[in-house]
C-alpha cells in the first residue's frame, strides 16, 4: 500500500502544479464604500463562502477578501454575493434532530448571500452543509429576513407525523403581491430555487419591473457515456506456503485487453472539478504456464498452468483539472471489484508419467484498490491506471498466496 500512497500523492501534485487557476473579472466594495475592480478567483462556489482570492490585475500577487472586510462581490455575468447580518433558521432536517416546535429556531449570524433575482423584489439563497437552504427576501417596504420553511413532528396517537411550517407563502403574499397576480400561483409555490426564482421574475414583471439583473441558472447533474478500451499487462504470482513448489513463482507478464463502458455523474459545482464513475469492464483471459525440474525426486517434470478470466467493475472518484475549453487532466481514485468466472484455475500436472496434480478453481470476488492519471482532449480521453496487488486465492487464511498485478493503459470516447 505504500506504493500507491506515494503514487497518488505524486499525482496529487503533479496535477496541481500544472492545473489552470480560473480568475474572472468582477469587483468587491469594502467595508470604505470602496469599490475595486478585480480579477477574483471562480471555483463555482457550491455553499456560500466566507471568503474569496482575487487579483487587482493579471500578474498581481493573489489577495484574499474576507467577509469581515467585504460588503458584497461579483464576478460579471456569473454570481453576485452580499454580506448580511441576519437571523438564520437553524433547524435540522435531518429525521433525528428534526424539531418538536412549528416556530423557527435563528440565530444571528453574518453570511454571503448569493442574489438570485435583482429588482423590486429581490431573492436571496444561502446554501450550508450545516442546515437545508434557505431563501432570504427583501424590498424598499420589507427589510431583509428569511422566507420561513421548516419540518417538524408531533406526536398523534403514539404515531410521529411530520408537519410544514409554510409561512412563507403568508409573506410572500402580504409583501410582494400584485394587483394583477392570482393568490393561487403562491399557494402552489413549491420552496425550491427553480420555482422561487420564477415567482419573483414574474412578480417584478407584473409590477413593470423588467430588469433581472442577477438569475440563478438551475445546474444539474450530467452522465456522460463512454465505451471504454484498455490495454492491461498482467501478472501472477503463486507464493506456495509448503510442497514441491514452495516460495514465490513468478508466472510472467502478459497482455490482455479489457472492454467495456463507462457511466460518469458530474456534480453541478466547482466548475464542474468533481465526478463519480463506474465502468464495467470485461477482461479478456490471463494464460501463463511454468514448467519445473525437480533432479531430486522420483519424478522430475512439473508444470503449472494459471488461467485467469474476470468481470470487472470499477467505482471510481475523479478530479478534474481544465486546461482550456477543449482540453483537461484528471485524477483517479476508487476501488475495483472484480469478479472471476468459472474457468478460471490452477492446474499442476506431472509430465512423466503424466498425473494432474492439483486443480484449484479461483471463481469468486476479490477487491483490490485503483489510482490513475488521464488527458482529455475533446472527447477522446487516455489514462495510465496501476492496481493494487490483488490476492485472488478463494480460500481465506491459506499459507498459499495468489497475488494478481495490473497496469492498463485505458482509452475512452464520450458517446454523449
Amino acid at each position: 500500500m505504500k506504493t500507491t500512497k506515494y503514487l497518488l500523492l505524486f499525482l496529487t501534485i503533479s496535477l496541481s502544479t500544472i492545473a489552470q487557476t480560473k480568475f474572472e473579472k468582477g469587483y468587491f466594495i469594502n467595508n470604505s464604500d470602496q469599490k475595486v475592480d478585480c480579477l477574483i478567483k471562480n471555483i463555482d462556489w457550491k455553499n456560500n463562502p466566507t471568503q474569496f482570492e482575487y487579483k487587482i490585475s493579471e500578474n498581481d500577487e493573489i489577495n484574499t477578501g474576507k467577509i469581515e472586510n467585504i460588503k458584497e462581490f461579483k464576478l460579471i455575468d456569473i454570481v453576485k454575493y452580499i454580506r448580511a447580518d441576519i437571523d438564520i433558521d437553524i433547524s435540522q432536517e435531518n429525521f433525528y434532530y428534526i424539531s418538536t416546535q412549528r416556530e423557527p429556531i435563528f440565530k444571528k449570524q453574518v453570511v454571503f448571500l448569493r442574489i438570485l433575482v435583482e429588482g423590486i423584489n429581490n431573492l436571496y439563497v444561502y446554501d450550508n452543509e450545516e442546515y437545508p437552504l434557505r431563501f432570504f427576501y427583501n424590498n424598499e417596504k420589507t427589510p431583509l429576513q428569511q422566507l420561513i420553511y421548516k419540518n417538524f413532528h408531533k406526536l398523534n396517537e403514539g404515531k410521529t407525523i411530520i408537519y410544514t411550517n409554510e409561512d412563507y407563502k403568508k409573506q410572500l403574499y402580504a409583501n410582494t403581491n400584485c394587483k394583477n397576480s392570482k393568490q393561487s400561483s403562491i399557494e402552489a409555490l413549491r420552496y425550491k430555487k427553480s420555482e422561487m426564482i420564477k415567482y419573483f421574475t414574474e412578480i417584478n414583471n407584473c409590477l413593470g419591473d423588467s430588469t433581472i439583473k442577477q438569475k440563478y441558472v438551475n445546474k444539474k447533474t450530467t452522465i456522460n457515456f463512454k465505451p471504454t478500451l484498455s490495454i492491461n499487462n498482467s501478472s501472477l504470482i503463486l507464493d506456495y506456503g509448503s510442497g514441491t513448489f514452495a516460495g514465490k513463482n513468478k508466472m510472467g507478464n502478459k497482455i490482455n485487453y479489457g472492454f467495456g463502458f463507462e457511466l460518469e455523474f458530474v456534480f453541478p459545482y466547482n466548475n464542474n472539478n468533481w465526478s463519480i464513475a463506474i465502468e464495467p469492464t470485461y477482461v479478456t483471459t490471463y494464460d501463463s504456464e511454468i514448467f519445473f525440474n525437480r533432479p531430486l525426486l522420483l519424478y522430475q517434470d512439473y508444470s503449472v498452468k494459471a488461467t485467469y478470466n474476470n468481470f470487472q467493475v470499477p467505482i471510481l472518484a475523479r478530479r478534474s483539472f481544465y486546461l482550456n475549453k477543449n482540453s483537461k487532466l484528471f485524477l483517479n481514485i476508487g476501488m475495483n471489484v472484480n469478479m472471476a468466472s468459472s474457468s478460471s484455475e490452477i492446474i499442476i500436472k506431472r509430465s512423466e508419467p503424466y498425473a494432474e496434480l492439483d486443480n484449484v478453481n479461483l471463481s469468486g470476488s476479490t477487491i483490490n484498490y485503483i489510482a490513475g492519471m488521464g488527458f482529455q482532449y475533446k472527447k477522446y480521453s487516455i489514462e495510465f491506471r496501476y492496481y493494487t496487488d490483488n490476492d485472488i486465492n478463494p480460500v481465506k487464511n491459506s499459507k498459499d498466496s495468489y497475488t494478481y498485478k495490473n497496469s492498463s493503459l485505458n482509452f475512452k470516447y464520450l458517446l454523449f
